[in-house]
């Protein structure tokens, strides 16, 4: 049997970045994958026929250039789609907003609500473009332990100071306000209009189970825009042909660089001797040695049903068992017979809206009752949603007329029971709003797929259905994530590792745990 020097768990596209790293530094390097395809919820799959669906992640924004650039993923048939415009927001009133045009259109939309906001906007994205110079200096950065701080912590964090000497205490302040203030606050210092504020707001919640009035929550406000796809701060991208077309890219990157993928290989067990990893088994019975055990899945996953016959330190296991996996995340595929249109225009057909994120969310006071809905464990009667239509710029996702839109919903109820719960009321919800604004919706849709979070967890195996690998808190952040005892891309177990989004910088996909988690493994195995 060929021997590897590392095998990783998980054909994630966090797994494959690693797989790639390792392999271009001449390790042999085995990835095992439970499912029939690669790429995790960064996949593409046929759920209905002919049609080409990116079922969980959607659109690409924080994905790390450099990875792009490192393992030539253009090369291997990575193409983006830039979106313009990229964000409509229509209101029930029949107005609408409409972002990432120009500089100059962009003005003249936000003073149809207000022209006090017009003239804030420009420094509100100037401040925090100069707030993402600071923060994703550190994306591609091995987090410092903070309880026993060893000799190589002190270096990382002076060359942070150095590095940002001319950090201003303005900016100092500023970083201070976004990790600890709320969406609404945060934006309402800056903005006066509802249209303007909720349209924004939503990257403040996303993925969480977080009200734009949750202090903390104005961080993720902060990390939505921290991506650089055409050297453009916060813009998003369709993957042509799908999100998996990423995976696929990193799948041949990585196989000409030597590494092995097996799929349809379910990993039951990492197995230990002395406190050190020294292999895996699969589906039970096989077991395949390495020194290398490298884990994609979340920390819950990795820790508490694979290691099964190893003794972890008790504050150790108690404080995974503390992480907050809980999901609010719902996702609706549709495939329609045409393209939906929305009454805030008076024109049919393609137009440019329909390659937008279209945010149906119109007040800060609407996304605080659907939230709260959530909490006391309702069905909101009016969700956030989200919906993208990659065929507006893609013709290549299906055959024919047809167009998909993939429907970004929250809030779940908090704690519903996944054999109560009544999946065709929430989707005919769902399509029932959407229809206020979009018409033509309920007689053009031809298929429909909805996932809860106990679905998301189970067929992508995210504990909770939680897209981010645990929750994005500040005490969930950089030395504490996911624990801090061990941030580092460590275990309690000697060469066994994590390089998933449960570790830092976190959730969505970008491709930084993978690389990070490569170079300790690197450093560790010297």
């Amino acid at each position: 049997m060929k021997k590897y020097d590392i095998i990783i768990i998980g054909a994630g596209h966090n797994g494959l970045v690693c797989a790639g790293y390792l392999a271009k530094a001449k390790k042999k390097v085995l990835v095992i994958e439970r499912r029939s395809i690669i790429g995790g919820a960064c996949s593409t799959e046929e759920i209905f026929k002919d049609c080409k669906v990116s079922r969980a992640s959607y659109v690409l924004s924080l994905f790390q250039p450099e990875i792009i650039k490192d393992l030539k993923l253009h090369k291997y048939g990575l193409e983006l789609l830039q979106r313009t415009p990229s964000s409509f927001s229509p209101f029930p009133n029949n107005s609408y907003l409409l972002l990432g045009q120009n500089k100059q259109k962009d003005l003249e939309e936000i003073q149809k609500f207000s022209k006090k906001d017009a003239e804030n906007y420009i420094n509100y994205q100037n401040k925090l473009s100069n707030l993402v110079k600071i923060i994703t200096y550190w994306w591609d950065k091995t987090p410092p332990r903070i309880p026993k701080p060893e000799f190589t912590d002190f270096v990382s964090i002076s060359k942070f100071l150095l590095k940002k000497r001319n950090i201003t205490p303005v900016e100092v302040e500023t970083l201070l306000d976004l990790f600890t203030k709320s969406t609404n606050d945060w934006l309402s210092e800056w903005f006066e209009s509802e249209e303007l504020k909720s349209t924004l707001a939503t990257d403040g919640i996303i993925g969480s189970y977080l009200s734009p009035n949750t202090p903390g929550s104005a961080y993720l406000l902060l990390h939505h825009v921290l991506g650089n796809l055409f050297h453009k701060p916060g813009k998003w991208a369709y993957v042509k042909g799908g999100m998996g077309n990423l995976c696929n890219a990193l799948k041949q990157s990585i196989i000409d660089l030597g590494v092995d993928i097996k799929t349809n290989q379910t990993v039951t067990q990492i197995t230990t001797n002395n406190n050190k990893s020294t292999g895996i088994i699969i589906n039970n019975e096989k077991h395949i040695e390495s020194k290398c055990i490298v884990s994609s899945l979340d920390i819950h996953q990795t820790t508490l049903k694979l290691l099964k016959d190893t003794q972890l330190p008790i504050e150790y296991i108690q404080r995974i068992k503390n992480i907050d996996y809980s999901s609010p995340v719902m996702k609706l595929n549709l495939q329609l017979s045409e393209l939906p249109y929305f009454k805030a225009f008076k024109e049919k057909g393609l137009q440019p809206y329909h390659q937008a994120t279209i945010h149906i969310s119109p007040s800060i006071e609407y996304i605080e009752k659907a939230y709260n809905e959530s909490m006391n464990n309702l069905v909101s009667t009016n969700p956030i949603l989200e919906c993208t239509i990659p065929t507006s710029i893609d013709n290549s996702l299906t055959k024919g007329n047809d167009h998909l839109m993939g429907i970004f919903c929250q809030y779940a109820p908090k704690n519903y029971n996944p054999k109560q719960i009544n999946k065709t009321q929430i989707e005919t919800n769902i399509i029932n709003l959407l229809s206020k604004f979009a018409p033509n919706l309920k007689k053009i849709i031809k298929n429909s797929e909805i996932l809860l979070p106990h679905d998301i967890e189970n067929i992508y195996s995210l504990t909770g259905g939680n897209i981010f690998q645990g929750n994005m808190t500040l005490n969930h952040l950089f030395s504490f994530r996911p624990t801090i005892q061990y941030p580092m891309y460590c275990t309690p177990i000697k060469n066994l590792f994590l390089c998933g989004s449960a570790t830092h910088p976190g959730g969505g996909v970008t491709g930084a745990p993978g690389k990070n988690a490569s170079q300790q493994i690197l450093r560790k195995l010297k």
